[in-house]
This record gives structure tokens, C-alpha cells and sequence, in this order.
């Protein structure tokens, strides 16, 4: 606890996942080309929706490994290894 009140202190905000997410569609996105960008916008909304409610500083490699191992069991093809770093560049 004393860390993150030494955090706060310094200016540092707790922002959650899809508020991110909210933000990356409406500064970044707009940037894209248009099919680079519908892309992108598929994987953040898969993201946002396995990660939506926890806090950005609060992930941990092992919900990343929960969220890929859901997404094969899902059965989505495109979820190969490029796919899976793409994600994980992501987060």
C-alpha cells in the first residue's frame, strides 16, 4: 500500500482497461488505414472484454496466458503465433 500512495504522490493515475481501450480508439485509430484500423479494432475489442474491468498496472503475465488460452479454446483461428504477440504487444 505504501507503494501506491507513493505512486499517487508522484502524479501517477490508476486507469482502467477499457477506459484505455476507450482512448487508443479515439487518439490512435483515426490515424490508421481504414482496414489496418477495423483490424485493430476486432483485437481491442477481444482485449477490452477479457480485461475491461482490472486496472492497467494490475495485469500480470499469468491473465495475459488466461486470456490467450481462452481465446484458443474459443476456437478463433486467428489466434496463431503472430496473433499472440500482436495481443500481447498490445497489452
Amino acid at each position: 500500500m505504501e507503494e501506491e500512495k507513493q505512486r499517487q504522490e508522484q502524479g501517477f493515475k490508476k486507469i482502467r482497461f477499457d477506459v484505455q481501450c476507450e482512448e487508443y480508439r479515439q487518439q490512435h485509430l483515426p490515424l490508421l488505414k481504414s482496414r489496418t484500423g477495423a483490424n485493430y479494432r476486432v483485437h481491442i475489442e477481444r482485449l477490452e472484454l477479457h480485461f475491461a474491468d482490472r486496472y492497467i498496472d494490475e495485469v500480470r503475465k499469468a491473465h495475459v496466458a488466461e486470456f490467450v488460452a481462452h481465446q484458443k479454446r474459443a476456437g478463433l483461428k486467428q489466434l496463431g503465433r503472430p496473433d499472440t504477440r500482436f495481443y500481447l504487444q498490445n497489452l
